[in-house]
């Protein structure tokens, strides 16, 4: 998943990980987010919206050439069954909690001014440990 990337400051509209490469830079990081028993997050009530609104501009398989901001050919979140299977990629690229906070995704220039929030993000990992049900 590491296409439409772009570097900025780690505030919710750029790279942020405490992972670093041997240069320095952020790298993506599992954010290590366990299941909570008691989540209600499910696809319908949050992961289809979020997905929607951060993350299909690019990563549809209707979206082609320049339109795609170099995101890879088939990663795409489709479906609630493509998520499920790309959801580590997601957690490392995009999640967050009180550990790790991954706002490699979604990169400026794909989505203008929207970003998801901190509390977005780590919803995002929180649903994605559940299964992404």
């Amino acid at each position: 998943m590491p296409a439409c990337d772009s570097g900025s400051s780690g505030d919710g509209d750029g790279e942020s990980s405490d992972s670093e490469s041997d240069t320095g830079d952020p790298q993506p990081t599992p954010t290590g987010a366990q299941c909570d028993p008691a989540n209600t997050l499910t696809y319908e009530n949050f992961g289809e919206a979020f997905m929607d609104d951060y993350c299909t501009a690019c990563h549809a398989s209707t979206v082609t050439g320049d339109d795609r901001f170099d995101a890879p050919v088939g990663v795409d979140y489709d479906t609630q069954a493509d998520i499920q299977m790309l959801a580590d990629d997601i957690d490392a690229w995009a999640a967050a909690t009180d550990e790790v906070t991954n706002a490699f995704m979604p990169p400026p220039e794909a989505t203008g001014a929207a970003f998801p929030s901190l509390q977005e993000r780590r919803d995002l990992a929180a649903w994605l440990a559940c299964g992404a049900p």
